[in-house]
C-alpha cells in the first residue's frame, strides 16, 4: 500500500469520525432546542480539533512505520490519481452547493444554508479520499 493510499485512509477515517460526532452533537442540540441551532464556533472548533488530532497521530504513525517513503516525491501515477479524484469530487461539491442554495431559496433559513454547504464540503472531501483509495487499488491509466 502506497503512502498516498495510507494517507487517504487516515484522512477518510478522521473526517468520518469527526463528522459523525459533529452530526450527533448537532442532532442533540436540535432536539434540546426544538429547532436547528445557529452555527457556533466551539462546536466547529471541536470538529476541527478532532480531525486535526486524528490526522497528525495517523500520519506520524505511518511516517514512523516507513520513513523512506515519507520524504520521497509523489510519482506520476500518484499525481494522476490525486488529480482525477479531485476533479470528480469537485463536481460533487458543486452539486452540493447548488442544492444548498436551492434549499435556501425554498426554506429561507441561514443556518440550514450553512449546514448544507458544510455537509457538501465534507461529503466532497470524503468522496475525494474514497476515490483516491479506489484508484490506488485498481489499475489506473
Amino acid at each position: 500500500m502506497s503512502l498516498q493510499e495510507r494517507s487517504a485512509w487516515i484522512m477518510l477515517i478522521a473526517l468520518l469520525f469527526s463528522g459523525v460526532i459533529y452530526m450527533f452533537t448537532l442532532l442533540s442540540l436540535t432536539d434540546e432546542l426544538g429547532s436547528l441551532p445557529s452555527p457556533s464556533s466551539p462546536t466547529l472548533l471541536g470538529f476541527t480539533f478532532i480531525t486535526i488530532a486524528i490526522a497528525i497521530i495517523g500520519h506520524a504513525i505511518i511516517a514512523m512505520m516507513n520513513p523512506k517513503d515519507t520524504n520521497a516525491p509523489t510519482d506520476e501515477r500518484g499525481r494522476l490519481i490525486s488529480q482525477k479524484a479531485g476533479s470528480i469530487s469537485s463536481y460533487i461539491l458543486a452539486a452540493g452547493i447548488v442544492c444548498s442554495l436551492s434549499l435556501f431559496l425554498l426554506i429561507q433559513n441561514g443556518s440550514m444554508l450553512f449546514y448544507a454547504c458544510f455537509a457538501s464540503l465534507i461529503i466532497s472531501q470524503i468522496s475525494d479520499y474514497i476515490l483516491q483509495i479506489y484508484f490506488n487499488r485498481r489499475r489506473f491509466y
